[in-house]
């Protein structure tokens, strides 16, 4: 489950080399340059990115959201139980400021003006990850965060409504930059670019959906921000699959599916939850032997939320825990489910049903191979939003945009383990940051 952060943790030390100015330069090789190229600093980000998206935040998502259950066998067990400790998250929190983030600052403020392509998918890489800490703990330091580099260590925390402004500005620049023609960059992004092999349509597409996304975020606050993600989602052009942004596993020793390498390291750290396993079933969702596997009677069993004993139930199936199975940060399925969403808020019932239905036939046949038009039809005529996200819901299992749905929603309707009221709607800030930053509370509303 390491070997893709141990690739990161090597590529970001050769790439802190490249801020270090004036250091032995007497002893310095000219065969063996100190300054890394925007291609090696890409690649890096787009890997730290990749591992965050199969990693530690995305299990407690589902488990949060109920599709998993975090046992006794390990740490999920108290994270099942919500009890949270602050240092549980450190590593995530690391990785998201000394690897993905500060990766891709080094590309904008050192190549970005020469080489506007680089700079615009560093941006969008940098607003993924940055939504990702806002979404998860609240206000978290940015606009000083990453002047570590330049001496300074003591960021300030910035709220969250300016997080996700700034989100939208790295989006907005992204977009500007990429639409740059190619004679405007010294270099092109080509194979180095993991997700989309350089090809900036994609990369812009992208940006216009992320838009869309964050926009949604702020739905339940008022404003425009419904309309803004109709805005965005209508110039994104992100029309099939081929558009999808790909977490990818070869299945390799050195490249192996997060999840499948979590299964066989930690088999009982985590099953099926019941109420995912029930939802399914009740719906006779063709989906389910590839979400989950049968138990020792071979039926699809789950574990209840406050039963953190129980591991004779049904594990993580092959779609998700396979060797070289991909996942995604974000998706065609995705996009129509969105469309879907904004379509019904805005009263468009047959809009709504026609986006529900491509989102739904996009994730069947990419989970199963194929489309099943009598399921899909019982669960699409009459559709409600609650319909949607639920579906949305079922489609994107063990990611964590249902957790954040949730928070936003109320959907699915879930209820919390036993001796509490809610669901926890953020996790703790780690105790290195608490201790400089004793002022910070955590929110219990359903803003964002």
């Amino acid at each position: 489950m390491k070997k893709i952060f141990f690739l990161t943790i090597i590529l970001i030390g050769i790439s802190f080399q490249s801020c270090k100015e004036d250091f032995e330069d007497l002893v310095n090789s000219p065969n063996s340059p100190t300054v890394v190229p925007p291609s090696s600093l890409l690649s890096t980000a787009e890997v730290t990115t990749f591992f965050v998206h199969s990693g530690t935040l995305t299990r407690i998502s589902s488990i949060f959201t109920q599709q998993l259950t975090g046992t006794a066998d390990g740490q999920f067990g108290a994270m099942n139980l919500y009890n949270i400790n602050e240092s549980a998250y450190e590593n995530d929190w690391d990785v998201l400021y000394t690897n993905a983030m500060t990766n891709t600052k080094i590309i904008i403020d050192d190549f970005g003006a020469d080489n506007p392509h680089y700079k615009g998918m560093a941006q969008v890489l940098m607003a993924i990850n940055l939504a990702i800490l806002t979404d998860f703990w609240g206000d978290v330091p940015f606009s000083d965060a990453l002047d570590a580099l330049n001496g300074s260590f003591s960021p300030s925390f910035d709220s969250q409504t300016n997080v996700y402004g700034s989100v939208q500005n790295l989006l907005t620049s992204a977009i500007d930059n990429l639409e740059q023609p190619a004679s405007a960059n010294a270099l092109s992004p080509g194979a180095d670019d993991l997700i989309y092999g350089g090809d900036v349509e994609k990369w812009k597409a992208a940006a216009y959906l992320l838009k869309a996304r964050y926009y949604l975020r702020l739905s339940e606050t008022g404003g425009t921000s419904l309309t803004d993600a109709m805005t965005a989602l209508d110039k994104s052009q992100f029309t099939d699959a081929s558009f999808d942004m790909p977490v990818l596993y070869d299945g390799g020793s050195t490249s192996t599916n997060q999840y499948f390498a979590f299964e066989v390291q930690r088999a009982n750290y985590l099953v099926l939850n019941k109420f995912f396993i029930d939802m399914m079933k009740d719906a006779d969702d063709p989906r389910l032997p590839f979400y989950a596997l049968p138990d020792a009677n071979n039926e699809f069993t789950g574990t209840d939320k406050d039963d953190i004993v129980t591991t004779s139930v049904s594990h993580i199936g092959p779609y998700i825990a396979s060797p070289a199975a991909s996942r995604y940060i974000i998706s065609f399925e995705e996009a129509k489910f969105i469309e879907a969403e904004l379509k019904m808020r805005n009263s468009d019932q047959q809009g709504a049903e026609d986006a529900l239905r491509a989102a739904m036939e996009a994730s069947l046949s990419k989970v199963t191979g194929t489309t099943d038009n009598s399921f899909i039809d019982g669960i699409v005529n009459g559709a409600t939003l609650e319909t949607i996200m639920d579906q949305k819901y079922t489609a994107l299992f063990t990611y964590m945009e249902p957790y954040h749905d949730y928070r936003r929603t109320g959907f699915p309707q879930i209820t919390p383990v036993t001796g509490f009221t809610e669901i926890p709607l953020r996790i703790p800030v780690p105790t290195s940051e608490t201790v400089s930053y004793t002022h910070l509370t955590l929110p219990t509303n359903r803003e964002v």
